[in-house]
């Protein structure tokens, strides 16, 4: 029989599992070439995007088994956005609200 603690961390650690898809990786090595912080900034920008802080793209973050990076940005309507985007085309892959 559980008891009602355990029930509560199972629960509570599933809740984290399912809201993390993202993660930081020391394993996430991206394959190709990378493109500037300038082109990356610009792919950003393109999509109506302002990047809100200087970005150093050179920490990639999985997202979905695929290297990333993210980018801090204010959509038009000024709302803050974590963008997830690949580091070899600028494409933009994932994204949720900061």
């Amino acid at each position: 029989m559980i008891n009602s603690k355990t029930l509560s961390a199972v629960l509570l650690s599933s809740a984290f599992i399912l809201a993390a898809p993202i993660s930081k990786a020391d394993d996430c090595v991206v394959q190709g070439t990378t493109l500037s912080p300038d082109q990356i900034t610009k792919s950003v920008q393109d999509l109506g995007y302002t990047v809100n802080k200087d970005q150093f793209f050179t920490n990639p973050v999985k997202l979905n088994d695929q290297c990333t990076y993210r980018v801090d940005a204010t959509d038009a309507s000024g709302k803050d956005w974590e963008l997830y985007v690949d580091p070899t085309t600028g494409k933009l892959l994932g994204k949720k609200e900061d």
